[in-house]
């Protein structure tokens, strides 16, 4: 079967069915349309923003949410910063990351390693608020190499929340450790949540990311016909 670019869209147009076959697989994918949808429409955020897209949107990040509490993560508090996980504020779910400082000097951060790496290109995307005056940091870092993403402030200082998304190149096959750091400011307070580090495509425009998801689909229900 073969199939043309869909047209953008919020739901995926797809050509009538020929025979049982394609029925059935329409019909498993009229099954994810709600998913797709949701999908998109988070995608056709990220292009208005001229970001990389994530690919299939399937995470190396663990616990991404902090659902699970300090489940695979690692806090760090130094002197009299605070490091914890909270259920007050949160981007989606019940719970989020809450970083808090009382001076410059103190230290609040979390990370986590993933293994294993390929070569290739990444985004990283998180979810997260300040304190209305200081936001947050993050870091990419790569074993035995350099920093992909060097700590970065968010740029995110409002106390609502926003998406950060942040492209990064990977060299070689190891370890990759993420960090979500502290403002370092005198008095400060900042959240993180829902964190997704992916494979990332960047396409032109979201007819190109609606027509590769549909072609992924058909190629994992085995009738897709280069």
């Amino acid at each position: 079967m073969t199939t043309d670019n869909p047209s953008m869209s919020s739901q995926i147009i797809l050509p009538q069915p020929l025979d049982d076959r394609e029925r059935e697989v329409f019909a498993a994918i009229a099954d994810r349309d709600k998913e797709l949808a949701e999908r998109i429409e988070e995608i056709d955020g990220l292009t208005g923003l001229n970001l990389t897209v994530v690919d299939g949107g399937l995470s190396f990040i663990s616990n991404p949410g902090f659902e699970a509490g300090e489940d695979d993560w690692t806090l760090v508090e130094g002197q009299l910063g605070v490091a914890e996980v909270v259920s007050n504020d949160r981007a989606s779910g019940i719970k989020s990351l809450h970083l808090s400082l009382v001076a410059a000097s103190n230290v609040a951060y979390a990370w986590q390693s993933i293994g294993a790496v390929p070569a290739g290109n990444y985004v990283l995307q998180f979810w997260t608020r300040g304190d209305g005056t200081d936001d947050g940091r993050y870091r990419v870092i790569e074993q035995g190499g350099s920093d992909p993403i060097a700590a970065t402030p968010t740029g995110v200082t409002g106390t609502t929340w926003e998406l950060v998304a942040a492209p990064f190149v990977v060299a070689g096959t190891g370890i990759v450790t993420v960090q979500l750091l502290d403002p370092d400011a005198d008095t400060s307070e900042v959240w993180f949540d829902d964190v997704l580090v992916a494979s990332a495509i960047t396409y032109a425009s979201l007819d190109q990311v609606v027509y590769q998801m549909y072609r992924q689909i058909l190629q994992v229900l085995g009738v897709w016909d280069e």
